[in-house]
């Protein structure tokens, strides 16, 4: 079976516009994926049939289907009637009967990464990588250059709440997040290219940490002489990437020396204000509407990127008021007899430790109550200590099994290897291994003036929604 960095078709390189003259037609299996969902909206929008298969359709693949896209739910041979060109998910197995028969009757198949990089590299492309914020730092951006007037294309990782999806269509400005998954990212042509943070993450396809940073270093050197770097200058590594690339460079950060520095910080109800400094020359107060300081960096890094493109500080002050954030980043879910419910898309350990640090800063006086769904067998398995420790900031913690998303299961890889940490560091938590199992014992366990948060990039979510259903039918005749 061919490995996931081999070209699957000889044609696969071709451009798919090429391939689509006449019927053009393109088949996304994995369409329900937030990725492909963006990258079907993209070729749908721009007038070409698109159609697409999931086994496991939802919101993303409803959304499609009421614009006239036919989407199955299951793999079948027969998608492929007229289909000139297939598209495939990261989360598909390559021996997967579908694309063989693609392959067979050499109709072009290509990863969803190499689809996206034709389609945009044509244009002038933003991308924003980082091992963290990505998709907020992509929503933010789009929104200060459409408030500007500058028509932009946005395609993000996670449903926008004013795009009403991930993706907006708009010219050939392409604001993309750039994943650096299965190092997906190095099929984009950046002409400004912003660097959140690298940290240790998708051990299960890079081997160390090393072949991470070598990946942003690679995608940073596909930048032309004329490109922008942005890089977090809070970040050591993220700032490290950057030596020795003779590009424009511009660093962000709360760190003196950043070039666009946030100064007198201050947490308010439901965000941040802040001054900023350009090059030492102090250019007022902003504000977000979201919480925390890694919130403020992601805002930092779209400031700088639009300030590249000559943004004005009104477009930018503006842009960064109106953004009314992505789903799943610190969503509140309900509110009911004092009880607070948030759902959040953390699934590694600095993404938790940032998301409750903000949640306590937010709310010092509620008893925190995070139920975490680690994501991944592997990063289960690389991170099991630092999760433990960054869900420690938590008052009362609950833990449930793996969401094994693309990956079989590693022996002795459960959630319970978070929970051990947990109890090494003198903590009490709970582990439930089966999730259904949680809305019922949270919904006696919380109390009013509580906060309660799910966090991961699973399947949790529907807890937070199920305890909200609960608190609203106990709580509904008072």
């Amino acid at each position: 079976m061919m490995d996931a960095h081999t070209v699957m078709n000889p044609e696969s390189s071709l451009s798919l516009a090429d391939k689509n003259q006449g019927s053009n037609h393109t088949h996304f299996m994995g369409i329900e994926g937030a990725g492909m969902f963006a990258l079907a909206e993209l070729f749908r929008q721009r007038g070409e049939i698109v159609t697409g298969c999931d086994v496991a359709p939802g919101e993303n693949s409803e959304q499609l289907r009421s614009a006239g896209v036919e989407i199955s739910g299951k793999h079948d041979t027969s998608h492929l009637s007229d289909a000139t060109s297939v598209v495939v998910s990261s989360a598909v197995p390559w021996g997967t009967k579908e694309i063989q028969e693609a392959l067979t009757r050499g109709i072009p198949v290509i990863k969803r990464a190499e689809a996206l990089g034709q389609c945009v590299n044509h244009g002038q492309v933003l991308a924003v990588s980082g091992t963290h914020g990505k998709t907020t730092t992509t929503a933010m951006v789009t929104e200060i250059l459409d408030i500007a007037g500058m028509n932009p294309t946005g395609v993000a990782g996670g449903h926008v709440f004013s795009w009403g999806g991930n993706f907006l269509m708009g010219g050939d400005l392409y604001v993309v997040e750039a994943d650096e998954y299965d190092r997906s990212f190095l099929e984009l042509q950046p002409n400004i290219a912003i660097v959140t943070n690298i940290e240790p993450d998708h051990l299960d396809c890079y081997h160390h940490f090393d072949e991470v940073i070598s990946a942003f270093i690679q995608f940073l050197e596909s930048l032309p002489p004329e490109g922008t770097a942005v890089v977090c200058a809070d970040d050591r590594v993220a700032s490290s990437v950057v030596h020795g690339l003779q590009v424009q460079k511009i660093s962000y950060g709360l760190s003196p020396g950043s070039e666009l520095r946030a100064t007198e910080v201050r947490q308010i109800d439901g965000g941040v204000e802040f001054s900023l400094l350009e090059r030492g020359i102090n250019c007022g107060s902003f504000k977000i509407n979201s919480l925390g300081l890694h919130n403020l960096l992601n805002s930092l890094a779209a400031v700088a990127s639009s300030r590249s493109l000559g943004v004005s500080w009104e477009s930018i002050r503006e842009g960064l008021n109106s953004f009314g954030g992505v789903k799943r980043r610190f969503e509140t879910i309900g509110f009911h007899k004092d009880i607070l419910v948030i759902d959040d898309y953390a699934h590694h350990p600095s993404e938790v430790l940032a998301t409750l640090t903000a949640a306590k800063t937010a709310y010092p006086s509620r008893r925190l109550v995070a139920a975490f769904q680690p994501h991944l067998f592997s990063r289960t398995r690389d991170f099991a200590t630092d999760f433990g420790e960054s869900l420690c900031v938590a008052d009362e913690i609950w833990v449930t099994d793996v969401f094994a998303s693309r990956e079989d299961p590693i022996e002795g890889v459960t959630g319970e290897l978070i929970t051990c940490h947990i109890e090494k560091l003198g903590r009490m938590v709970r582990y439930t291994a089966d999730m259904n199992e949680l809305p019922g014992q949270l919904i006696e366990f919380l109390e009013p003036s509580d906060l309660f948060m799910t966090l991961g990039a699973g399947s949790i979510r529907q807890v937070s929604e199920e305890v909200e259903l609960l608190l609203r039918e106990r709580y509904s005749s008072e």
